[in-house]
């Protein structure tokens, strides 16, 4: 058993928890993007985190790498739907583009919303934990994230009516299984 004293904190991990913890809930498609590109920041980090805590790095390391390759095609999504959207801005003559969940909506969403991110975050932590104590291997690990993750998506856009929000969930979720 660890001591208090033998637990260090990792604050890469910790800083990319708070930041994910603390994004407000999504209203519009760009929000959704952001929110992936924290998530996948959230998951390098712990991967990093535990691969420093155990002998064999070389698998969890390249798995934190994967999570750039994945971030960097969130990324290029973001780019390509934001190049769309003004696209349709300059077709229109340039009408304001209201976001399609209200602030209102947003608000009453936002309890839940953070309900499930946050059990997303702790799942993560438990399932390091579970292989931190050898209950499972890295690759089930990694499996279990990757389902985790891909749950966690699927449930956060089918809080949301507006098309765009639905959509720009899935295709995070068609990103992680991919």
């Amino acid at each position: 058993m660890r001591t208090a004293q033998e637990i260090k904190i990792n604050y890469h991990t910790k800083a990319a928890y708070e930041m994910a913890s603390s994004l407000p809930c999504p209203r519009s498609a760009n929000d959704v993007y952001a929110l992936g590109v924290s998530l996948q920041y959230c998951i390098r980090a712990k991967y990093l985190e535990i691969a420093n805590l155990m002998n064999n790095k070389t698998y969890l390391t390249d798995q934190a790498a994967q999570q750039l390759k994945i971030k960097s095609q969130i990324e290029k999504l973001s780019i390509y739907k934001l190049n769309m959207q003004l696209n349709k801005f300059y077709e229109q003559g340039g009408p304001i583009m209201e976001d399609p969940i209200t602030q209102e909506m947003a608000r009453e969403i936002q309890p839940f919303f953070s309900r499930i991110t946050g059990r997303f975050l702790q799942s993560l932590d438990e399932t390091a934990s579970r292989l931190l104590t050898k209950q499972i291997s890295a690759g089930e690990m990694t499996s279990e994230v990757r389902q985790q993750i891909t749950e966690t998506y699927n449930t956060l856009g089918k809080m949301f009516t507006a098309e765009e929000i639905e959509s720009a969930f899935a295709e995070l979720a068609e990103i992680i299984q991919s």
